[in-house]
């Protein structure tokens, strides 16, 4: 997937962003994945209703007001939508993981939560991978901190 990603934005001026790939470069410890987890966010319908995302436009269950009347707590709902936290707790990832949109758990209702988490981990292990490959890392190295001889 990365590398047809890649393959893709070679030809275009404006390259496609995937935006777990972004969230793992942010220089946060534990990025959020979106504004609309910390009530940050709206979305605005045609008629001037507003919704935490635009993910949850027109769905009476997150309705907060309109753009007159903006029921702002009502923008910070998607907030108690988390990954389940015993499927994180063994997670080398966790510490950076932002977790999943909040609105795909709602919706999915963590059916398919475990996806995310491969693609996060896919993702990680791709970086990873540039990274050792750039700084002539070795393959086996450890978290500990040992790297193959420089070679001069």
């Amino acid at each position: 997937m990365l590398a047809v990603l890649a393959d893709v934005n070679r030809h275009r001026q404006v390259p496609i962003r995937l935006r777990e790939q972004d969230l793992f470069r942010m220089p946060r410890k534990r990025p959020v994945f979106c504004h609309a987890c910390l009530g940050e966010s709206l979305a605005v319908d045609p008629r001037g209703a507003v919704f935490p995302c635009g993910q949850t436009l027109g769905d009476p269950y997150f309705a907060a007001g309109t753009v007159w009347r903006p029921q702002f707590d009502r923008l910070a709902a998607l907030r108690v939508f988390r990954p389940d936290a015993a499927l994180c707790a063994d997670c080398a990832l966790k510490p950076v993981c932002p977790g999943d949109c909040p609105s795909r758990l709602h919706y999915n209702r963590h059916a398919h939560q475990m996806l995310v988490c491969q693609l996060y981990r896919t993702l990680y292990a791709h970086a990873a991978e540039h990274v050792s490959s750039t700084l002539k890392i070795s393959p086996d190295a450890t978290d500990t901190g040992s790297t193959a001889d420089s070679q001069h």
